[in-house]
């Protein structure tokens, strides 16, 4: 046993080497970080549509009244050959594509040309039409209604004078009275009389033409009797 404590260290020393290390080489010493440089990519530019080719434009300026000496020779075109053409209205000739589709912006010179005049109401006559206005309760009450309300003038009166008086109005589609006129008058003051008081009348039931409500216009003879 103590032999064998005695070979230990014999038995490690043959074991230990004193060959130096070999060199590994340089040692890496990393730096400070390098900036990191982002590229950023060009920006995408949209394509271009090119504009529409042109269309073929017709100058035409309305007419202007005005003095013989400041008005300038040109050759006119007339409205038919303007909507017949097939191009553009402007203020200037171009010459053009006439199958590029027509533009979107409105055009003054269309405006002045081509308004439609505005057309004024028909007023019909008691026979072209196939209902006749009528006020309410009938031409008995529409008797009776005047009769209390029309005044007989003292100028009439004091004068002696009676006879029947004739006025014609508009019976609205609305049925309200308008454009009372006095065709017939007796004098005295009588025909204005009439007048004031059909201008309080209440609306009527309106004339009608092909089922739809129309003006018509009304002729109302009324009699004025002395007692």
């Amino acid at each position: 046993m103590l032999i064998s404590l005695f070979a230990v260290p014999s038995i490690l020393s043959a074991y230990h080497d004193d060959t130096p290390l070999a060199d590994a080489g340089p040692i890496y010493e990393p730096g400070p970080p390098k900036d990191i440089i982002r590229e950023i990519p060009p920006p995408v530019l949209p394509s271009l549509t090119p504009p529409p080719p042109t269309r073929t434009t017709i100058a035409f300026v309305p007419p202007i009244v005005s003095k013989d000496e400041v008005v300038q020779d040109e050759n006119q075109k007339s409205i038919p050959d303007i909507l017949d053409t097939s191009g553009d209205i402007g203020t200037k000739d171009v010459k053009g594509n006439n199958e590029t589709p027509p533009s979107l912006q409105e055009t003054p010179a269309l405006n002045s040309v081509l308004e439609v005049p505005k057309v004024a109401e028909k007023t019909y006559d008691m026979f072209d039409i196939q209902k006749d206005p009528s006020f309410p309760g009938g031409l008995q009450e529409m008797y009776k209604w005047l009769n209390n309300n029309v005044i007989y003038p003292e100028m009439a009166k004091t004068s002696g004078i009676s006879g029947q008086v004739v006025l014609s109005f508009v019976v609205g589609k609305d049925g309200i009275i308008r454009d009372i006129c006095i065709v017939k008058d007796i004098g005295g003051g009588c025909g204005k009389s009439v007048q004031t008081t059909l201008a309080k009348m209440p609306p009527w039931s309106p004339g009608e033409a092909n089922g739809h409500p129309v003006k018509v216009r009304y002729t109302l003879p009324f009699k004025f009797t002395l007692h």
